[in-house]
Formats: structure tokens, sequence, C-alpha cells
């Protein structure tokens, strides 16, 4: 949110260094309740921040035109679905799994399993009961206090006949010296489609294509100074177009993604009342 926040005081007081019938400049588009900032530089890299109800997003790409259409292409790292922090607490006696609740509930049918062989278990179980809602800040597992275990969580990309899915795997080993809690966070922002935008450029706006109404174009407020550019590729261009060379290592990272078709498991963790089902 800080990012974001950082983005919007960018579009204050810039300059008109390119006319203003370049599509290059700051863009704004208001509704009741959101409220999108659309940067486009001359560099043909673009900036876009939304808000709106429960969704922030912040995303960077490439722009291209031909005659006034105008294309919007979203550029992203590839992301894990599931973040696994270690940690120590010495309050605890035995190991533990601790998923984030909140972000779960955009991944509401993630499975779980541990396995002492190395394949996938076949008792994996659902975190949280088929329909449940009023997500909890936690949801704690014990987990087995030898580090030779392997852990799987998963989650269906695809459903198919007889109750079966192919789900997108994680394989872990919480095997981190002296670690005995693992905070797992879902990340909602790796199963989102790429952004991109088909419009019109005419009259300082861009309309996407499809558009009912007129909050709905991208009204140009004014063309980017130098100093503006700058601010705006170091905080949302650079990050999205960098490799991944600084990721943080204090992360559990999987030994092993894939995909696999399985059937759906039936039984859970959580029920309704947020009770723990052995």
């Amino acid at each position: 949110m800080k990012v974001i926040k950082l983005f919007f005081f960018i579009f204050i007081g810039f300059s008109a260094s390119f006319a203003n019938n370049n599509i290059v400049g700051s863009y704004t588009s208001r509704s009741a309740d959101t409220i999108s900032y659309l940067a486009m530089l001359p560099d043909k890299t673009f900036c876009f921040s939304y808000v709106g109800g429960n969704l922030d997003l912040l995303i960077a790409g490439k722009w291209k035109m031909q005659g006034n259409k105008v294309t919007l292409e979203e550029v992203r790292q590839s992301q894990d679905m599931y973040i696994v922090v270690p940690a120590i607490k010495s309050e605890l006696k035995n190991r533990v799994v601790n998923f984030a609740g909140r972000p779960l509930s955009y991944g509401d049918e993630t499975i779980f399993g541990i396995s002492s062989d190395g394949n996938i278990p076949k008792d994996m179980r659902l975190i949280l009961e088929y329909g449940y809602n009023g997500f909890e800040e936690d949801y704690i597992l014990p987990l087995d206090n030898s580090p030779n275990k392997t852990v799987f969580i998963g989650l269906p990309i695809k459903t198919f006949a007889n109750n079966e899915a192919e789900y997108k795997m994680y394989e872990f080993r919480f095997d981190t010296p002296n670690a005995n809690y693992f905070r797992v966070f879902f990340n909602r922002d790796a199963i989102r489609h790429n952004f991109e935008l088909n419009g019109t450029f005419k009259n300082n706006k861009i309309t996407p294509n499809g558009a009912l109404n007129s909050y709905e174009s991208f009204k140009k407020d004014e063309s980017l100074d130098k100093k503006s550019i700058d601010k705006i590729k170091k905080s949302c261009i650079d990050p999205a177009f960098a490799q991944q060379t600084n990721i943080n290592s204090s992360l559990l990272k999987p030994i092993k993604v894939f995909n696999v078709i399985m059937k759906k498991p039936t039984k859970f963790y959580f029920k309704m009342d947020d009770e723990y089902r052995d």
C-alpha cells in the first residue's frame, strides 16, 4: 500500500514537457468507489495503479500503438503461490505450521499433507471445509518433529469429471535448522491473470474497448517531466522488469513445483466452527 501511495504522489506537479496530443503522460480514471492512475512513458513502458474496495494493484508493462489504437500488456516475474516464513518460537514444545487466514481466503481449496517417503501422501486434506467463510487470522496444524518429512501444499487449477483436478503442487522440506514455526501465506497475485488493455487514444483520452461509460476512460492529466519519469521507473517499472536476484533469503523455498492430476480430497482440517479435525 505504501508503494501505491507513493505512486499517487508522483503525479503531483508534472510539467508540460510533451505536446498534449502525445500519448506519453499521466492519466486518471475515477468511479464512485475506485480510482486508477496510468503513466505512459516515452520508452513505451507503463505503470498502472488501481485502488478499489479490498483490491490494490501496482502493475508495469509495455505499450504499443498502431494508428490511434493502443495496447497495454503487463510484464511481471513468475511468482510462487505459497510463501513460507520459518521462525523460532520459544514457547512452542512441538513444531507447527500456521496458515495465514486472510490471504488463504483467496486460495480456499488449498490442500496439505506430510509425507515420510517423498511421495504425495494419500491422505492429503483440504485446509478448510468446502464453502468455508468467516476467515480467522491463524490456522495452526501440528508437524512431526522429524525434519526429514516432506510437506506438500497445492491448489486446483483445473477441475475434471469424476472428482479429479489438476493441482499446482509445492513440495517443501521444513528442515530449516532450529525453526519450529512455519508461517504459510497464500500469494493471490500469483493466480491473477496478466493485465491487458486494448483501446483507443483520442482527444487526450484512452478509452478501453467495450467501455460503456465515460468514467471508464483514462483522461490525460499532464505530461511527464524527466524527474517524474525517473521516479515512476524506479518505484514501478524497474522492479517489474528486473530479474529476481534479490530474493529474500529468509524465506523457505520449495524443493519442487509441479502439476499433478489427482482425486480431490474430501476430508479437511478445519470446519466452519474453526475447530481442528484430527
